[in-house]
C-alpha cells in the first residue's frame, strides 16, 4: 500500500496495481471489496484506530501536567498521522469526488472527534481542562485543525513543518492555562 501511495494519486492507482501490489488474486479482492474505494475505507478504519491510540497519550495526560507533557503526546500523534499521511491523503482526495468515501471519512472524522470530545471532558472532571471550556466545540475545532493542518503540510511537501510546535501554542492556551 505505502509503495502505490507514495508514487501515484489514488485516482490513479487500479484495482490491478493494488492486487498486484497485495500479491492476491483479482477474485480475492472483490470477494473482499466492491471496489477500491471501498478497499480505501477498510484500510482508513485501521489507520483511524492506530490514530485514536497514538491521541490517548494526550487524553490521559493528568492534572498538573507540563506543557512538555502535551509536547511528547501531540509528538505521538503527529508521528501516527505521518506513518498513515498517504492512506489519509488518498482518503481526502477520494472524499472530493467518491460519495461512499465522503460518507465513510466524515464517518471516521466524527469518531475521532467524539474520541477527543470523551477525552477532553475526561480531564475536565480530573481538572486539568479548564470548566469553561465547550469540550464539544473545542473537540470539532481541534480535529479538523489537526486534521487538515498536517493535509496541507503534507500535500505542499513541506512536512518538516509538522512539527508539534504550533499545535502545542494553540492546544496549551486554549485548553491548560489562563494565560
Amino acid at each position: 500500500r505505502r509503495v502505490l501511495f507514495r508514487s501515484l494519486a489514488f485516482t490513479d492507482i487500479s484495482v490491478e496495481d493494488l492486487i498486484v501490489e497485495a500479491g492476491v488474486a483479482r477474485s480475492t479482492f472483490y470477494a473482499h471489496f466492491e471496489d477500491k474505494s471501498l478497499a480505501l475505507l477498510k484500510l482508513a478504519e485501521q489507520v483511524v484506530a492506530d490514530l485514536g491510540e497514538a491521541t490517548s497519550r494526550w487524553y490521559r495526560l493528568p492534572p498538573g501536567a507540563a506543557r512538555e507533557d502535551l509536547h511528547d503526546a501531540l509528538v505521538e500523534l503527529i508521528d501516527a498521522h505521518s506513518r498513515h499521511r498517504h492512506t489519509l491523503i488518498g482518503v481526502a482526495e477520494a472524499a472530493a469526488y467518491e460519495p461512499r468515501v465522503r460518507v465513510g471519512y466524515e464517518a471516521l472524522m466524527r469518531r475521532r472527534i467524539a474520541e477527543l470530545e470523551s477525552g477532553l471532558r475526561t480531564q475536565q472532571s480530573q481538572g486539568a481542562i479548564r470548566a469553561r471550556v465547550d469540550a464539544a466545540q473545542v473537540a470539532v475545532w481541534l480535529g479538523w485543525l489537526i486534521e487538515r493542518g498536517l493535509y496541507k503540510l503534507w500535500i505542499d511537501g513541506d512536512a518538516s513543518l509538522a512539527h508539534p510546535d504550533g499545535v502545542v501554542e494553540i492546544i496549551w492556551r486554549v485548553l491548560y492555562t489562563d494565560r
